[in-house]
């Protein structure tokens, strides 16, 4: 009965992020952007803190800023991002002897913010690398996911007007490069 429950709970679970990734996608695509000051540091712990017991493991959030500007974009699509992202770094983290670490590095100027999301996973293939971003598309078939936290990803990075990359090796781990406008003034502050 135990085991029958555990099943239950984990399709449940595996249908809940099905619908809130179907969710994110739809509030991307009809929504405005509404811009508002964001703090990178406390979103990162933030969603860091969030996400980080869903892994077995214990893993070490860093967190390195450079540049002291101020950086306004859309809130709820910048979190859904970096959430996705640091969600995927926690889920992928590697069971081996190197303790798991995710290293978040943000550089923020006048005009745009550059954010680097750093783990020690289990990386992902060259060959599965350009694919990544794709709808539904699974680069690994252990975990569970719907295949559409990176491609929501895509599409956020898109609306914002930025651009999201990778680098990646099997067993070193994945640093996910995004970089973003900085819109530097609120509506009203013209």
């Amino acid at each position: 009965v135990i085991r029958y429950l555990k099943k239950i709970d984990e399709i449940s679970h595996r249908l809940d992020q099905s619908i809130k990734d179907i969710l994110a996608y739809s509030k991307n695509k009809r929504t405005d952007l509404k811009y508002e000051l964001i703090e990178p540091e406390s979103l990162a712990q933030k969603l860091f803190e969030n996400a980080k017991y869903f892994s077995k493991r214990e893993i070490q959030l860093q967190i390195v800023k450079k540049g002291s500007t101020a950086f306004i974009s859309d809130y709820m699509r910048v979190t859904s991002l970096l959430g996705n992202l640091i969600s995927n770094s926690i889920k992928y983290s590697c069971d081996r002897e190197v303790p798991s670490f995710i290293k978040f590095t943000y550089t923020v100027d006048e005009n745009e913010g550059v954010f680097e999301i750093e783990d020690n996973g289990i990386g992902i293939p060259e060959e599965k690398q350009t694919r990544i971003f794709e709808m539904f598309y699974r680069a690994n078939s252990e975990t569970s996911g719907s295949g559409l936290g990176l491609y929501i990803c895509a599409e956020i990075v898109k609306k914002l007007g930025g651009l999201i990359t990778v680098r990646s090796q099997p067993g070193k781990g994945s640093t996910f490069i995004v970089t973003l406008p900085n819109n530097k003034l609120l509506p009203g502050e013209e």
